[in-house]
């Protein structure tokens, strides 16, 4: 799943990386994803999102990479 959210962050679509990473469903993907990570894949693709934004106007960005403690 490190390998999903890497994905996710540099800016893959969520059908692409759920089947990169071996899902054949997407939808289930995103339960595991939500399971480990304690939100959806598509508020990390969001967060990155904002990220870039954020370095691209000066701001400094803050690692997304952290599972999220269960």
């Amino acid at each position: 799943m490190i390998e999903a959210r890497r994905l996710i962050l540099k800016g893959e679509t969520l059908s692409q990386v759920a089947f990169q990473v071996g899902y054949a469903s997407a939808s289930r993907f995103s339960r595991e994803y939500t399971r480990l990570y304690g939100q959806p894949p598509s508020m990390d693709k969001k967060a990155a999102s904002d990220r870039w934004d954020d370095t691209a106007a000066g701001r400094s960005a803050t690692s997304l990479m952290r599972p999220h403690a269960a």
